[in-house]
């Protein structure tokens, strides 16, 4: 029985448990790391409509776009696509959406993970919009926060059902990111 036990505490040394993953925190490498990064295929961003929506942004605001006014690019960017409208969300805009912007092969590739992607996170945002007040916007422009957290659900349940051979897997830190995707469930 000693030499049992003795076997056991040699091997839980040599073996490393798994660290425990902190869900409500990205690891400090990855925190800045976006999953779209990570793949070569669907376009979930309009860029020409981004730049547009920065623009206006700094010409409102009369200072340079920074990363704080990303919630309220994301939410310029969802009402430009017509995929949020009266505080609805239209999965339908977002699908034909990507499918314009993603070329026919390539989207074919990817419309299983698209599609599931939207039908996981269209309902959560769906939810986060019907519950919305005041403490919940953005304190310089009272913007809507739920479009920037809808395409960063999108963006990681992508990841998490791409297929293989089209994300960059052989990158340690997408390998990380998709591993932590999967493990965390996406809360808004």
């Amino acid at each position: 029985m000693e030499l049992y036990t003795a076997f056991l505490v040699i091997l839980s040394i040599l073996i490393p448990l798994n660290e425990a993953v902190n869900c409500d925190k990205k690891p400090t490498d990855l925190e800045y790391m976006m999953p779209e990064t990570c793949w070569y295929g669907p376009t979930l961003i309009d860029y020409d409509a981004q730049f547009d929506c920065e623009t206006d942004m700094e010409a409102n605001s009369g200072k340079p776009y920074s990363s704080e006014g990303s919630i309220c690019v994301s939410d310029c960017l969802m009402k430009e696509n017509d995929v949020l409208k009266d505080m609805k969300l239209n999965k339908n805009k977002f699908l034909e959406f990507v499918k314009k912007r993603t070329p026919g092969a390539d989207f074919t590739n990817w419309e299983t993970a698209i599609k599931a992607a939207i039908e996981k996170c269209f309902p959560l945002a769906d939810q986060k919009l019907t519950t919305l007040n005041a403490k919940d916007y953005d304190n310089v422009k009272k913007c809507n926060p739920v479009p920037q957290k809808l395409y960063t659900c999108l963006g990681a349940q992508i990841l998490v059902g791409a297929p293989a051979k089209e994300v960059g897997m052989l990158d340690e830190y997408c390998t990380r990111l998709r591993d932590f995707y999967k493990t965390c469930e996406f809360t808004f």
